[in-house]
């Protein structure tokens, strides 16, 4: 640091107030700056400052470098290398978007069970229908019959019916056996309600009795049978 030189009075005797006022205000600036200089800055000669009318520049040196020195001479070529394999350049990545993975399904079918197999058993063979049944045989049958015409004697009207003038028919039922006689005789209708009517009842019944007539047949053969015959009393 340099020493400090006393500050030079140019003031003067004060001829004018103006220019010795300004004389002692570049006085202080010179002594300001002095002080910051010799503070911050290594002053190697210091000078004094209190000439100095000009204002201050500052100026910053830039640092010369030495040449560069010159290149050697006859030198021998450099090597020749072979040049370098072509650096390997990887392909460009490609991203590949991994396919989304889903979760398999599932899904249950009710599955039928199969049909259980069906036996169909063979038709049974046809049955003969049965024969017809037979029908019965209606045997041939012939009525026993009684001749009033040429065999048998006819009854007679009585002096009491043909008096009372009665007239009707008379139904007899009878047996006959196969020899042609008459087993059994009974009326089965009357011939009228009077009691001359009955009394040509039992005149018939008595003819009837006393007749032998042609015996019935079954089948050809002579058989005991039951008939009716018919007697119509009539007043001629």
């Amino acid at each position: 640091m340099g020493h400090r030189r006393p500050a030079l009075n140019n003031g003067g005797t004060g001829h004018g107030v103006g220019s010795a006022g300004r004389g002692r205000l570049r006085q202080a600036l010179h002594h300001t700056l002095r002080g910051f200089l010799e503070a911050f800055v290594l002053v190697p000669d210091p000078v004094s400052y209190t000439h100095l009318k000009s204002p201050l520049e500052t100026k910053i040196i830039e640092e010369v470098k030495p040449p560069p020195p010159p290149p050697p001479e006859n030198l021998p070529p450099p090597p020749k290398f072979a040049p370098p394999p072509p650096s390997f350049v990887p392909p460009p990545e490609v991203q590949v978007n991994a396919p989304a993975s889903f979760a398999p399904t599932i899904t249950t079918t009710q599955v039928a069970p199969p049909p259980t197999p069906v036996t169909v058993a063979p038709p049974p063979p046809p049955v003969a229908a049965p024969p017809a049944p037979v029908a019965p045989r209606v045997p041939v049958r012939t009525e026993p019959r009684l001749d009033f015409a040429t065999k048998c004697e006819k009854p007679e009207y009585n002096r009491a019916a043909r008096q009372a003038e009665a007239q009707g028919t008379t139904v007899v039922a009878f047996t006959m056996d196969t020899t042609g006689v008459i087993n059994e005789a009974t009326v089965e209708k009357s011939a009228g309600p009077s009691r001359e009517h009955k009394q040509l009842d039992r005149l018939a019944l008595e003819a009837v009795k006393a007749c032998k007539g042609t015996p019935g047949t079954l089948d050809g053969k002579p058989e005991k049978l039951t008939s009716r015959v018919s007697y119509v009393w009539r007043l001629d």
